[in-house]
């Protein structure tokens, strides 16, 4: 029987690195709106539209003449207390007083200070402040504007670090963990590539697309990355060494297996091998073959197991 003509080679021998692809967008490290929780006049701000501000800064000042005047005649209440306890206590023990009086006294003493406490709390909230560090917005009001309680002024974001919020099949559950390196590639950059690690994975999977929801944390010292913005990620799963890589048109087509044919004493041989990772046109093969072995790559469409082969080229490669 003459010996069909075929092609084989050798399993290239490489490192694989396993990857997980998938799109994200970017969100704040943190976001806040400022709002008033008073109503009242607004008399000055004390920033500039997209600048740096620090935790703490007053940002937003509200008239508060009427709230310090409160406060002063709560602070006069609250000294007369005193003194009217302090008689009411010096009396009683003389036996001039009545325990009434006394009791009264510190009852009206206990009052006032407490509406001290509450005249400086809603004096302190006229000043509107930074929560943190953050890159302040737009702002949304003009000078002198009478504002209403909750009405949106200026957001702050703290964008370094930034977070990124991705989806990937629930099939990666097993393999994800929070540490894990992700690479995160910008198109609104010119591609450029940032370095990142997983920090949060969502414990619930979503029953309509039955995905898994990550939050990874990147720096951005140069602030270049804006919350929102559209951003291809790769999640490093693992790194197999010395993996065996056969070329795409080795595979036989099959329903329920993926088989190749090798060549075993100028015979073609059936060989059902399990499958690892699939990209550019290669697959890796976890089981079945061994680094030594020919595998046919062309002319496997005519034969059967068994059949004699004549070798037309033999490459591989074992790096």
């Amino acid at each position: 029987m003459l010996a069909t003509l075929v092609s084989a080679q050798k399993p290239i021998i490489q490192d694989v690195v396993d990857i997980a692809e998938a799109v994200g967008t970017l969100r704040a490290d943190e976001s806040v709106m400022i709002r008033p929780e008073i109503a009242g006049k607004l008399v000055s701000f004390n920033f500039q539209e997209g600048e740096l501000v620090k935790a703490g800064d007053i940002l937003i000042t509200l008239d508060s003449e009427m709230y310090k005047a409160q406060l002063a005649q709560a602070e006069a209440n609250f000294a007369l207390s005193k003194i009217n306890t302090w008689r009411a206590e010096a009396l009683l023990k003389k036996n001039f007083g009545k325990k009434s009086d006394r009791d009264e006294a510190t009852t009206k003493l206990k009052v006032n200070e407490a509406q001290v406490l509450f005249e400086k709390a809603r004096l302190e909230k006229m000043s509107l402040i930074a929560p943190f560090d953050g890159i302040i917005g737009l702002r949304k009001f003009s000078l002198g504007d009478y504002v209403q309680v909750g009405q949106d002024l200026v957001n702050i974001v703290k964008i370094n670090p930034i977070k990124v919020d991705f989806t990937l099949p629930e099939i990666y559950a097993p393999r994800l963990k929070a540490g894990q390196e992700i690479e995160l590639e910008a198109p609104a950059l010119l591609n450029q590539k940032f370095k990142g690690k997983i920090y949060a994975i969502d414990p619930h999977i979503d029953e309509n697309g039955r995905n898994l929801s990550i939050r990874a944390q990147l720096e951005n010292l140069d602030l270049a990355l804006k919350p929102g913005m559209f951003v291809k990620v790769k999640i490093i799963l693992g790194i197999r060494k010395n993996s065996l890589i056969i070329p795409e048109e080795a595979l036989i087509p099959s329903h329920d297996n993926v088989s190749i044919f090798k060549i075993v004493d100028q015979k073609a041989q059936l060989i059902k091998i399990k499958s690892g990772l699939r990209q550019k046109g290669t697959l890796e093969v976890l089981e079945g073959i061994k680094a030594d072995d020919l595998i046919i790559t062309a002319g496997h469409n005519k034969l059967i197991p068994g059949m004699n082969v004549r070798l037309e080229k033999t490459s591989g490669a074992s790096s």
